[in-house]
Parts: structure tokens; C-alpha cells; sequence
């Protein structure tokens, strides 16, 4: 492993570090609706900032396992930040996919139960005229 492979592996965990950060308090505040639970929210939380910041580390290192990769410096600095770059986006993309399918139940069973109230509340309405 060369000096510039390990200096763009940092880079790259910091950059997705920093994302994270960004991201942090409006990831929270959807987990809040979706987990119900603080310890729950934090966890999930936590964990995708953990998927964040891996994830363009572990696909550079399989970028790396390519022949060609270490060949050049300026060659390798674009690779990794094509790659990194792919990896953050991989786990945006998986983790917004995940917190559709969960707040599109969540949103659905919020209707359901507003309309069994208003159902019910409309037969109290009825009954009393």
C-alpha cells in the first residue's frame, strides 16, 4: 500500500465523515417518527453514519484489488474519488430507500387509524340524529 493510497483512504473517510455530520440532526428527526424509541432512533442513526463513512473506504479497497489501479498517482486520485464518491452516493441511496419504505407504512397505517376515527366519529353523528 503506498503513502498516497492510505492518504486518500483518510481523505475519503473524512469527506464521508463530514456528510455525515451534515446530515446528522434532519436524519435523526426522521428516525424520531419512524422508530418511536430514542435508543432505537439513536441506533439507527449511528448505524448509517457508520454505512456512510465505510462505505467509500470499502469501495475503494475493492476498486483497488484492479490491476491497473496503483499504476499512476493522478490516475489513482481520480479513481478513488470516482469510487468514494460512488460509495457515499450507494449508501444514501440504500438508506433513502430504506426510510421510504418505512415512512410510507408508517403514513399508511397513520391514515388507516385517522380514518377508523372518522368513521367511527361519524357513526356517533349519525346514531345521535
Amino acid at each position: 500500500m503506498t503513502l498516497t493510497f492510505a492518504l486518500v483512504l483518510g481523505v475519503s473517510g473524512t469527506a464521508a465523515a463530514l456528510i455525515f455530520s451534515i446530515l446528522y440532526r434532519p436524519l435523526l428527526k426522521s428516525v424520531i417518527d419512524l422508530c418511536g424509541t430514542e435508543n432505537r432512533d439513536r441506533f439507527w442513526t449511528i448505524y448509517s453514519g457508520i454505512m456512510i463513512v465505510l462505505s467509500p473506504i470499502l469501495m475503494i479497497s475493492w476498486a483497488a484489488l484492479s490491476e491497473d489501479f496503483l499504476r499512476d498517482d493522478f490516475l489513482l486520485l481520480q479513481q478513488c474519488v470516482f469510487w468514494a464518491g460512488t460509495g457515499v452516493m450507494l449508501a444514501l441511496l440504500v438508506f433513502r430507500f430504506m426510510l421510504w419504505i418505512s415512512s410510507n407504512r408508517l403514513f399508511e397505517l397513520r391514515e388507516a387509524e385517522h380514518m377508523r376515527f372518522a368513521n367511527g366519529e361519524s357513526q356517533l353523528m349519525g346514531k345521535g340524529q
